[in-house]
């Protein structure tokens, strides 16, 4: 391949360089190829199958693909005393290699057995506790001593926890099968204090009373409110400390109405 080069010189002294390429071997730049006509009757026949006569390759050896050896479930190989917490260390799908347990789960026709372990749907679609063992409960609250207090000497009794921690705050927790481990009633708190504890005078323990109306037992002077509003169970504990606040602030305005 060779290269003319023209240098063309123009008044304002710009330079321009243009390459044009000139091969010396015949391409369709500069040799005319003979295109062959066609007649309109001659045209090629499209195979879309294999023919067995046009088949160079019938005669060759056909590759041998290797077949995956399928191994045995791990849970014939595990031993009796193993350490379980490492083998299920966190929560997951289950998994019926890893569980060395003849677990049957569905429902079927009566007098018949529930279907296995292996290729259960029935037993991926639930949440499972298999992380929660007593070992492995016990080997976290180990672990999380270091980050924790001692409890007081000095609250040895229920009184004396009751005259520091006035305040008892309640929720609960629902364990149940189903695809979702969330339950709506989890968010709700109840939140139960002494009224004794909270030092009102005569008049602002009467109003008060008066607003709590049956929240109120006077059999144990116990004044219970219950928060549900809020979607998280944190909001609703707030919201009802929030209105442990209003009640007691409120009951201690003394309006001109109110006076008798």
């Amino acid at each position: 391949m060779s290269a003319i080069v023209n240098l063309r010189v123009f008044r304002n002294f710009q330079q321009f360089v243009s390459f044009r390429p000139i091969s010396n071997y015949p391409t369709s730049l500069n040799k005319n190829i003979g295109v062959q006509n066609v007649e309109d009757d001659d045209f090629r026949v499209l195979e879309l199958g294999p023919n067995k006569s046009n088949n160079m390759r019938g005669n060759r050896r056909k590759t041998a693909y290797k077949k995956t050896p399928v191994h045995p479930p791990r849970s014939n190989k595990m031993p009796v005393d193993q350490d379980w917490p490492s083998v299920w260390p966190v929560a997951r799908v289950f998994h019926p290699a890893s569980v060395p347990l003849p677990l049957h789960q569905g429902w079927v026709e009566p007098g018949t057995t529930p279907p296995g372990k292996f290729a259960n749907a029935e037993l991926m679609k639930i949440p499972n506790f298999l992380h929660l063992t007593p070992p492995a409960i016990q080997r976290q609250c180990e672990a999380l001593k270091k980050f924790c207090t001692e409890w007081p000497k000095e609250l040895n009794t229920d009184e004396k926890i009751d005259h520091h921690f006035p305040i008892q705050i309640t929720t609960s927790d629902y364990l149940h099968s189903s695809p979702t481990i969330r339950d709506a009633r989890a968010r709700i708190v109840t939140l139960q204090v002494k009224l004794s504890t909270l030092h009102l005078n005569s008049h602002a323990k009467d109003k008060l009373l008066r607003l709590v109306k049956e929240r109120y037992d006077p059999v144990n002077d116990i004044l219970t409110i219950v928060s549900e509003r809020c979607p998280l169970r944190k909001q609703n504990i707030d919201y009802a400390i929030y209105l442990l606040n209003v009640l007691v602030s409120e009951s201690w305005v003394c309006k001109i109405s109110q006076t008798y």
